[in-house]
């Protein structure tokens, strides 16, 4: 199975990023997702690890420019809260699953990206996570993929896609004043850069279609 970063915050980052759990603090419902609720403490941890992100590139999102910003993630975290929700529910509905030895295996391999297991443990616990908790969010991302998977068509990248891509890429080392590296060194990125662009495309007529199969409703309205 690919992977695909289908969440807007990987679980990598919801550990490392130190984005806390959502608990029921008595907080707003903001959305409605068929039977589920999407929580403002959820969007707004959502808001704030995109936040992060955004500023890592060196974006100050409380300058004016950067309310502009701040409001474009505010919507696209909330509508990509509402996408997850309404993938993992349609998947369910067509009885995909993962089954209990594929997630531990799973969750061995995010295991090994720390330097031991209690280092993992103490991780879930200062972001106030149990690891049951963690295995349904690696579950549910898991299904999605699943799901995605078996929609998606392989693509076949013609050898012209990836020359003008190449052409594209000349014209802006040129214009930067800069060397171009040979075609022969970077085909085989300038293919994967097109095939991650087709699946893309492929992904969001997947996702509408989805939407189009779910009950949604917003109950703020942001912008």
């Amino acid at each position: 199975m690919k992977k695909r970063f289908l969440l807007i915050v990987p679980l990598a980052l919801i550990l490392i990023g130190g984005l806390a759990a959502c608990g029921d603090n008595g907080d707003e419902v903001i959305a409605t997702v068929g039977d589920e609720e999407i929580m403002e403490s959820e969007w707004q941890d959502t808001v704030d690890q995109m936040s992060m992100q955004y500023e890592q590139f060196g974006i100050d999102l409380d300058s004016e420019e950067g309310a502009q910003y701040r409001v474009m993630i505010e919507e696209q975290a909330l509508e990509s809260l509402i996408q997850q929700a309404a993938l993992v529910q349609v998947a369910k509905s067509e009885g995909i699953d993962v089954s209990e030895e594929t997630l531990d295996e799973e969750l061995e391999t995010f295991i090994g990206q720390y330097p031991s297991e209690d280092d993992f443990h103490a991780a879930l616990e200062e972001n106030g996570y149990t690891e049951d908790d963690f295995r349904e969010m690696l579950k549910e991302e898991m299904i999605v993929e699943q799901f995605i998977d078996q929609q998606i068509d392989e693509v076949e990248v013609d050898q012209e896609d990836i020359e003008e891509r190449y052409a594209q890429y000349v014209g802006e080392a040129e214009a930067q004043g800069e060397e171009p590296e040979p075609f022969e060194e970077i085909e085989d990125q300038l293919e994967e850069q097109v095939v991650q662009e087709q699946e893309q495309e492929q992904i969001q007529v997947i996702v509408e279609d989805v939407l189009d199969q779910v009950e949604i409703e917003r109950h703020v309205e942001l912008g």
